[in-house]
């Protein structure tokens, strides 16, 4: 698996997760952490983090004294800090993109063509 993949399925495990995870679930769930010793998969799993965050995912550290168990530290992604909700077009909106996908489908080289259709899929 590429670290690309790697970050993206980890982002995934991590927005998908009943709760907080730690660092032990994520290592026994993905074989990129399995090293020789913890401490270089630490290492490699804290370079991850800090990439997703530069990236503006809000990743969550949940102390462990707050966590059942005490595994250490557990982490999650805060959907609300790191996703835009969703976008609630009022009619006159939707009238304005279905107009704008119409005109879109005559013009072969419209530069928002796609862009409009899927906004008005979206939207009815």
């Amino acid at each position: 698996m590429n670290r690309t993949q790697r970050l993206l399925e980890l982002v995934n495990f991590l927005m998908n997760a009943q709760g907080p995870v730690s660092f032990r679930r994520v290592k026994d769930t993905f074989p990129d952490y399995h090293a020789e010793n913890d401490e270089s998969a630490r290492r490699k799993f804290e370079r991850d983090k800090e990439t997703l965050r530069e990236l503006g995912i809000v990743i969550q550290v949940v102390p462990d004294e707050e966590m059942e168990g005490s595994e250490g530290a557990a982490y999650l992604i805060d959907r609300a800090e790191t996703f835009l909700p969703a976008v609630e077009f009022e009619e006159d909106e939707v009238l304005a993109l279905l107009l704008l996908s119409r005109v879109a489908r005559r013009i072969d080289h419209f530069p928002l063509k796609r862009d409009a259709d899927q906004a008005l899929r979206k939207n009815l």
